[in-house]
């Protein structure tokens, strides 16, 4: 169990370290998702995390490393092939990119989000 910290606000103090979780705990969880956001704070206490965020070609935002989603989605599977050649996130709409399995290439618990669902990337309107 890690030990508990005082929270700070950021930047109160120049003597305080900030620790943040890159892409949350993507050790535990599928990267840049809720529940690895959740687990870095749980198993770390760390004071926030640090993301990315993508436009997508509705122009909302989504919450993902990469600028294309190959490497931590289903996206290859989910359109058929020659049906789509471009994976970068600004070539999809905000409703394709929720239709996509962020846990696919995850091995643990969290392989499917509980009840069976697809993990899925935090947007601006979820």
């Amino acid at each position: 169990m890690p030990a508990t910290r005082t929270r700070r606000p950021f930047f109160a103090s120049s003597s305080h370290l900030l620790t943040l979780a890159h892409r949350g705990a993507r050790a535990y969880a599928p990267e840049n998702t809720m529940p690895a956001f959740k687990k870095a704070f749980e198993l770390f206490n760390v004071d926030g995390v640090e993301l990315d965020v993508h436009m997508t070609l509705d122009r909302e935002l989504v919450v993902h490393h990469d600028d294309d989603l190959l490497r931590c989605t289903n996206i290859a599977e989910r359109f058929l092939p020659g049906e789509r050649t471009d994976f970068n996130i600004s070539d999809y709409l905000l409703d394709e990119i929720r239709s996509l399995d962020a846990g696919c290439r995850f091995v643990g618990e969290f392989l499917k989000a509980p009840g069976g669902k697809p993990a899925r990337k935090p947007t601006s309107t979820s």
